[in-house]
């Protein structure tokens, strides 16, 4: 199918345009500049305050919580009976955290695979953990065997490091106005 005078003149017309406003874009506006960096604190700020620490340490492989159901009462699934006898032995790590805590921080070491090289562990130790157990399954599990009401936690922060030795260390902190 030819192609008529008039269509190539249009297009023609529209390809110099086309030309004209890429060679000659408008100039750019100058970049806001970046907001000066502080160390405050993101939230309101506290009143002057004390804080009460309640801190253990758990030697074992940190498990996040599974997903239960009523049949989980009489069903032993694998998964929770690790999470029962995990949830004992963190109790007893535990002693007896005083209850309506304000701030949980949790550090997770998780054990590296056996499968690993000797090499590729001395590398990956102390590296951050990318891995399951997910960081909010090891602090949901942290909270719900330690506290029967955790929803006044309004301070919440769980890390996941590769490790030789599986271990949680676990820091409960009060907030006592002055």
């Amino acid at each position: 199918m030819p192609i008529t005078q008039q269509a190539y003149e249009i297009m023609r017309r529209r390809t110099e345009r086309n030309r004209r406003v890429i060679a000659d874009p408008a100039p750019a506006p100058a970049p806001e500049p970046a907001p000066e960096p502080t160390n405050a604190w993101p939230w309101p700020a506290l009143p002057p305050c004390h804080f009460t620490v309640h801190e253990f340490d758990y030697l074992g492989d940190p498990v996040g919580k599974p997903r239960m159901t009523q049949r989980d009462r009489w069903q032993k699934r694998p998964c929770v009976l690790r999470y029962r006898a995990f949830a004992d032995a963190l109790r007893e790590a535990a002693g007896s955290p005083p209850p309506n805590p304000d701030m949980v921080m949790v550090d997770a070491h998780i054990a590296m695979p056996a499968s690993w090289s000797d090499k590729k562990k001395r590398a990956m130790a102390g590296k951050p953990c990318r891995s399951t157990p997910d960081h909010d399954n090891i602090s949901k599990a942290c909270c719900d065997v330690l506290f029967k009401q955790d929803a006044g936690i309004w301070l919440g922060l769980t890390v996941k490091f590769w490790a030789f030795l599986p271990s949680l260390h676990v820091k409960i902190l009060y907030v006592q106005p002055e």
